[in-house]
């Protein structure tokens, strides 16, 4: 599992944990990515993405996104 700290242009943060799962657009569609892949994915910023837990499915928007932060619990 990991945390997720979206860090916005107006400087609030967006904290998430115990994510498992995330689901992102891409050029050829949506993607999930899961698991080690988490640590490794190049997540492009100003995308909207879902986060998904084992109790929450989240979504997220891209729009005014500085930098994400990734910790594996």
């Amino acid at each position: 599992m990991y945390t997720f700290d979206f860090i916005y242009a107006d400087g609030k943060h967006q904290i998430f944990e115990h994510i498992t799962s995330i689901t992102v657009q891409t050029a050829m569609g949506k993607e999930v990515v899961q698991s080690e892949q988490i640590m490794s994915y190049n997540f492009i910023i100003g995308l909207g993405m879902c986060l998904k837990s084992e109790f929450q499915n989240i979504t997220v928007s891209g729009q005014g996104l500085l930098a994400i932060k990734i910790t594996k619990e």
